[in-house]
């Protein structure tokens, strides 16, 4: 429990980022121009599902 309440201070948290000197700026871009409102990535295991 204690692991989970860190990972939530830390989600709570933020920084804001200089988008002109952000490395990553051109995929910041790119999602910002699709219709996307949300993602996530996770793993999935599907190997006992029926």
């Amino acid at each position: 429990m204690n692991k989970l309440n860190e990972r939530l201070k830390q989600m709570a948290t933020y920084q804001v980022i200089d988008l002109e000197s952000f490395p990553r700026k051109n995929y910041y871009d790119y999602f910002m121009a699709t219709d996307t409102t949300f993602e996530m990535t996770v793993k999935i295991d599907v190997t006992s599902s029926s």
